[in-house]
This record gives C-alpha cells, structure tokens and sequence, in this order.
C-alpha cells in the first residue's frame, strides 16, 4: 500500500457506519463459500440454540438453589408462593411470628403483603402490610396456606383470614383468584417430582441435588460446544480449501506480466497468511459470534425476570462499547494490511536467502542478508504494535465499561435489600446473573476487531482472485499446425512501471523450418521477444503472426499446445523422472518415456539408478546436476513433438559434455521444425541458419555469422566478448 493509499485508508476510518458496512465488503464476500455446505450451518444453528437453552436453564437453576440455601421457604415453598403471588397478583413475604406476638392458632409464619399489582380485581381487599393467616376460617401456616391456593386449579375466589394492623382481630376478605400461569404449571409440575423436604438436611441434600443438575446442565453444554466447535472449524476448513482451489486456478492462469511485477512471495502470502487469517475471522463469526450473543439473550431473560429495571440500567454501557469496538475496528483493519504485506515481503527474503544459500555462503553475506533479515522484521514489528495496543485495549475497556454499569446497578440493588423491596437470594443471584450477561459482552469485544483484520485479508485474497486471467477473445480460432511463416509485424512493448521499452517496432520473418538465433547484451530485448511467440506477453503495439493468423485472435491451448520450451534455468518437479519427462502429455506410456529419454541421453544416467525412472529428482531437481536436469527438460520437449522450438539460453549453465550431447539429441529432432534460440555460446550461433542481433529493444541486422561479422560491429563485439568467451552471466 503507498502512501497516499495510506492516507485515504486513514481517512476512511472515521466514516459512517453505512461505509463501515462497505468495507466489510470483502469479508461477507468470503462469507459466501460456506453457504455450499447449508446441512453443516443448520447442524452449527442448532448446536447454537441448545447451548444458549442450557446457558439460561443453567443460570436459572441459581434461583432455586439460592431458595433452598437462604431463604426459610424452600423450594417447594418458593414455587408454591410464585404461583399464588401471580394468581392474587400480590408480592408476598414470609414473616416469622415471635413469642410476644398475637398467636393465631398455632402457625409460627404468616404471610405479609408486599405490595399489590396493578392488575387486581376488585373485590379485592388486600394492602401493603397485610397479614395473611388462614383460609376458610381456617388459621394456616404460610407454608400450608402457600400449599393449598397453589394447588386447588379450580378456585376463582378465596375467603382469606385477613389481619391489618390497626385493626383488634383478623377479618375475612374474598379474594378473586386467577388461572395459574403455564410456566407457574411447569414448576410446579416438575417440583413435584423432587420429595419435599422435611428437614434443613433434607433441604441440604436437595441442595446437593440441585448442584448435581446444574453440573449435569454444564457438562452437556460443553459436549454441544465441542460439536458445534469441530463442526464450524471443518466448515470454515473445506470453504478455505474452495477458495484456495479457485486462486490457485486464477494465479495458474494470470498473464506473465502479473509475476514479472508481482512476483510469487507475496502470492503465495496471500494463500497462506492472508487466507488463515481470514479463515480465523470466519471460525470466529460461527463461533463467538452465535454462541455468545445467543448466551448473552438467555442471561438477559433471566435477568429481566428478576428485575427488569436494573437489567435496562446495565445496559447502558451498550453505546459506549459501539463507539469503542467502531474506532478499535478501523485501527486493526489498517494495521492488519500492513502485516499482511510485510509478512509478504519476509517470506520473499527468506524464499530468495534460502534459494540462493550457496551464493551466500560463497561470498560469505551471511551478515549482510542477517541485517537485511533484521530490518524487514523490525519494520513488522513496527507495523504490529499499533494491532497489539488496538487488541490489548478493548477487552478491557469494554470490561470497565460493563463493570461500571453493573457496579451502579449492584448500588441500586442493594438499597432496595436494605429497604425491604428486594430480597437478599434474590440480590445475590441478580448479581450472579449480571456477571453472567457481561461475560459474553466480554468474550464479543475482541470479535468485531477481528471481523475487521479478517476483512482486510479477505480484501487481499480477492485481489488475487479477481485478477484478469489469460483467455481468448470472442471467436477466437484455434491454430492449425505449424506449416509457413513466424512473422513479427512493428512489435512493441513496454513492462510495467519501465522507463523505456523493451521492444520497439520489432519486425521479423522467419521462415518454417529455420533456425534463428537472437543474440544481444543483457536487456537488449532478447527473451521478451521470444516470450512473444506463446503470448506470455502481448504486443502493445503491432502483430505477431503464425501462418498469418494474428496470435492475439486464436486460442491458447492450439498455439502453447504447438511449442516446446526450454529454459536457461531448468524446471523439474519434486516427482519422479519419469513424470517430469511426461509432463504436458499425461498419456505418455512408459516405452513412450523411455525412448525420447534414450533421444536426449538421459537413459544413460537414469539406467544406473536403483529406482530408474521412478527416481524422486527432490525440490528443483536437487538431486540432479545442472546437465541431467537440462537433458531431463529435452526430454520433455522431444515428447510433446511441437512444431516450434524455443531455447531461451538452454546451454549457458551446463559444462560442454552436456552441451556436445543436448545438440547431438536436438540436432535431427530440429530438423523440419522452427527453432527460435537466445544464444550465448559460439556452436550455437554457428550452426543457425541466420542471426538476430537486437540492442535497445531493436533489431539492429540479420544475417548469417559471416555476413554479420564482416558488417555488423554490434555483432562483432557481442562475438569478442560473449560467443567466443562464453557467457558472461
């Protein structure tokens, strides 16, 4: 990225949330390969509701057990009361009578009216501070009272024994009684299952029980969150392996001029580093980013269950971690580019250090390339400080923040304690479940930052993915096989970001059949015009013709299809000869294999291998010197019988014993084929049927070696200096 991009990228950072979602573009882009695998997501989806389903049963299961541990009513008392509370539509407390009190009948509790709701029917005759001692004339304990209004489903009134205080003696009131709630049915229908307790150790171990569900509760949850954790990360895996699919068949076929500026480190960055992280970002939305939110909801519920006012309170701290999660987000972003690109450039040098470590060592530059090394990762140190801070500080700015808010929301709570509105059990688990609800906040802070550095590798993975390839124009033809002419017509090109070009008005004929060297100095245009003939590159100006068709106008495969190349740096994969031999011609057979390798020698060093042709050649043909490798790539060539042959320096880097055998194995192979060659050595030029000599991106004469020598003077110091001496390269 330059730096007026940085300064624009900068800028963007404070936009609106709508460009914030435009920028997120690349990352919901790459959302688009899991969709193939919909069952796996459904399968994730469900995974996610039963985690949060047992989150809040888990944070609910809090209540009870506070019951049976503080509060004198128990269980079985706490939901009997819950549901007489909502049919009477009153908030009761339970009121331990002592020894100077009035002593109606024999009962030791007494209900007392906390409040009344807004929702009682007349005629009812309840206030605050009533004291609710029997039913039916009948003098109950708040238990036994609790009990029977709980139970008896077909009561819609209640003679209650009622006693205010004021008043000489208890009065009975008529109470209207309403339906009970489904979920007061569902507790009491599932609390009947447990034995009511008789004693405080009964009560202990239903204590223990209710512990032995809430951990029951925890270990399924956690089974559901390694299933639904296995399942996203293969999820993300096989849509990562999709994409990465897709970009290797788009960098296979970008034009040459793409890796001549490009090069490969930063490509093959772009797979590795860029796409992890984005994969990362992805295993993140389909992990915290549902598991969380849905717990946050299930905490919520429960917490708006027990005060629907000091929940709203806490979430006051909502806003502020917006506006904190929006600046962190645009921060990571830009720094993430960065390090993705300097990432780029490290894995160049240790690609170019490593591949060239014999230079090294022989020059002794192991400190030079140390330095080097230590400069490219102090730069990336630098770029990662500001993604370090950014990530240090918002989980625990986002943490104070929603401490802070349930701090002031503790204060309230416990006030309403002190003035009797709120029970102690019920404090205590407001703040548990308070805690609860930040949690998830807590573990989402660093979420969002992430979506947003997962959004700039996206960013630079499609880059590559969208790139232009090579095709062919609409109706292009394919090529019939070479039988006429090659034909440059005022060629001219220009690299990218060059001063100059490096060829200009270029034209050449050459006929079926003949052999043409190009000679010229280093960046006389000599392997650019050779690279015109496969169209790796294509003339900004002027034509280049085979048999008259305009190359530009017929398909790829019927014109690379037509030519053999060899390189001045051999290419051999890490397979085995064999396979190296056959590559481009898959059906090749085996007495195929062997006999071009007979053609090009090769058979006479592979016949003493244990393995033959079935030898691993290793990494680059490591194993191999440079002469085998070379006979190797002739062998390749011979098998794809093409009609045009290029040698672009084919013979600078072998010793001449190698040499001698790769011209006695092109020698009748040529014959009857167009050979074009970059040449540097003297046997090559001498035995061409004519010569190219180019010099500044031109073609400055063309003629035999005698001819050329006698009136070229470019050519005669080309020959006194590199065909006679050998190349200087």
């Amino acid at each position: 990225m330059s730096k007026r991009e940085d300064r624009d990228y900068l800028k963007s950072v404070g936009r609106t949330g709508a460009d914030d979602t435009h920028r997120m573009q690349a990352f919901r882009r790459a959302i688009g390969y899991l969709l193939p695998y919909k069952a796996r997501l459904a399968g994730v989806a469900i995974f996610v509701a039963l985690i949060a389903m047992l989150w809040a049963t888990g944070l609910s299961v809090a209540v009870p057990a506070a019951k049976i541990f503080f509060s004198d009513e128990g269980l079985h008392g706490w939901v009997d009361t819950r549901a007489v509370e909502h049919r009477l539509d009153v908030a009761l407390d339970s009121y331990k009578l002592d020894q100077g009190q009035k002593n109606w009948g024999d009962i030791a509790h007494v209900a007392v009216v906390h409040s009344v709701g807004k929702k009682a029917t007349p005629p009812t005759a309840l206030a605050k501070g009533d004291f609710l001692l029997g039913l039916d004339g009948q003098y109950l304990d708040f238990e036994q009272l609790m009990r029977k209004l709980a139970a008896e489903d077909g009561r819609t009134s209640a003679n209650l024994l009622v006693f205010r205080t004021g008043d000489d003696r208890p009065h009975s009131a008529t109470i209207n009684v309403g339906p009970k709630s489904p979920g007061n049915r569902l507790l009491i229908w599932a609390v009947s299952k447990v034995p009511r307790p008789a004693s405080y150790p009964d009560r202990y171990k239903l204590f223990i029980w209710v512990l032995a569900v809430s951990l029951a509760l925890n270990v399924l949850r956690d089974i559901f969150r390694i299933s639904q954790d296995y399942l996203v990360q293969t999820t993300v895996q096989r849509a990562m392996i999709d994409l990465r699919r897709e970009n290797y068949a788009t960098a296979l076929r970008l034009p040459m001029s793409f890796f001549a500026t490009s090069g490969t480190s930063d490509t093959i960055s772009r797979f590795i580093a860029d796409t992890n992280q984005l994969s990362q970002g992805l295993i993140t939305l389909l992990g915290k980013t549902l598991v969380e939110p849905a717990k946050l909801v299930g905490a919520v519920v429960v917490a708006l269950c027990l005060s629907w006012k000091l929940t709203l309170l806490a979430c006051v701290a909502g806003p502020p971690t917006y506006v904190v999660i929006r600046k962190m987000g645009g921060i990571m972003r830009h720094s993430t580019r960065k390090v993705l690109q300097s990432q780029g450039r490290m894995l160049w040098a240790l690609s170019e250090t490593l591949a060239g470590v014999r230079v090294v060592k022989a020059y002794t530059t192991e400190g030079f390339e140390e330095n080097r090394f230590k400069q490219i990762t102090r730069q990336l140190y630098q770029e990662l400080k500001p993604l370090s801070a950014s990530d240090a500080v918002t989980g625990p700015t986002i943490e104070s923040l929603g401490i802070a808010a349930a701090t002031v929301a503790a204060a309230i709570a416990g006030r309403w304690v002190f003035e009797g509105q709120m029970k102690p059990e019920n404090f205590f688990v407001l703040l548990g479940v308070l805690a609860a609800m930040f949690d998830p906040v807590r573990k989402l802070s660093p979420v969002i930052t992430k979506f947003h550095a997962s959004d700039a590798a996206a960013a630079r993975v499609f880059e590559l993915r969208d790139r232009v390839v090579e095709q062919d124009v609409p109706g292009a033809i394919a090529l019939p096989r070479h039988r006429e002419s090659i034909e440059f017509r005022r060629v001219t090109f220009t690299y990218a970001n060059a001063a100059t070009p490096a060829l200009r008005e270029v034209s050449l004929r050459i006929r079926q059949g003949q052999c043409v060297a190009v000679v010229g100095g280093n960046g006389s245009g000599k392997t650019t015009l050779l690279s015109m003939l496969p169209r790796f590159f294509q003339p900004q100006e002027g034509q280049v013709l085979i048999d008259g068709h305009d190359l530009a106008q017929v398909t790829l495969p019927s014109l690379r299809g037509q030519i053999g190349l060899v390189t001045q740096e051999t290419v051999l994969f890490n397979a085995t000869i064999g396979q190296n031999i056959a590559y481009g011609c898959p059906d090749a057979t085996p007495e195929q294999i062997v006999t071009v390798a007979r053609q090009a020698f090769v058979d006479e060093f592979v016949s003493v291998l244990p393995e033959g042709y079935d030898t691993m050649v290793g990494e680059h043909g490591a194993t191999l010197s440079g002469g085998q490798r070379q006979r190797i790539a002739i062998a390749r060539v011979i098998l794809r019988d093409p009609s045009i042959l290029i040698l672009d320096e084919a013979m600078s880097q072998i010793d001449s014993e190698s040499e001698a055998k790769i011209h006695q194995a092109l020698e009748g192979f040529m014959a009857g084929r167009t050979t074009v060659t970059i040449a540097h050595r003297f046997s090559t030029v001498i035995g061409a049927d004519c010569v190219v000599v180019m010099e500044n991106g031109r073609i400055v004469d063309v003629g035999t070696h005698g001819e050329l020598l006698a009136r070229c003077r470019t050519y005669r110091l080309l020959f006194e200096t590199q065909l006679v001496a050998g190349p200087t390269e």
